[in-house]
């Protein structure tokens, strides 16, 4: 468009309040992407190989990590079990606007992460056949040899086979 370009100044988005035992809880309605990278960062720290443990580590990241970033708790002394008894994180939560698409974020992150490992596992897998087959002995001798090793297999395996359908087959 040709036309003169305009500058506008956007408004920071209100701080939505919540009232616990006569205190008031500043919560950011608005989750920007600093904060958000910072928050998923946080989910995403867990080291630990035990699926659970991890689950449990990257959600109290994502608690303790939104509420450092979102309001103005103290986060460092709070006990995150009271804290979700009480009710307070759902509240604090359902104030950001556009917590969804944080959870959203995390889903697509823990998806594309997923098939990272899935495909190193299968790299992995695929070097080591090829590993394995740059070690082949191919010389004619060596031929012969796994052509009347795999006849042979092939045999015991047809007689043991036929063993149990024989033997499943007589009373």
């Amino acid at each position: 468009m040709e036309e003169k370009k305009i500058n506008i100044d956007f408004l920071e988005a209100e701080r939505a309040e919540i009232i616990v035992g006569g205190m008031k809880i500043y919560v950011k309605q608005y989750l920007d992407s600093i904060d958000k990278l910072n928050i998923l960062e946080s989910y995403f720290t867990s080291s630990d190989e035990d699926g659970v443990v991890k689950y449990l580590e990257s959600e109290r990241g994502l608690i303790l990590a939104t509420i450092d970033k979102m309001t103005n708790l103290n986060y460092k002394n709070i006990d995150i079990d009271k804290l979700l008894a009480s009710g307070i994180w759902l509240q604090i939560k359902g104030k950001i606007i556009n917590f969804a698409e944080l959870l959203r974020d995390i889903e697509k992150i823990s998806q594309q992460k997923n098939l990272e490992s899935k495909v190193n596992i299968i790299a992995d897998k695929v070097i080591n056949l090829l590993d394995n087959v740059s070690k082949l002995d191919l010389s004619p001798e060596s031929i012969t040899s796994m052509v009347e090793q795999l006849a042979k297999g092939k045999e015991e395996l047809a007689n043991v086979f036929t063993d149990k359908v024989v033997n499943t087959a007589t009373p």
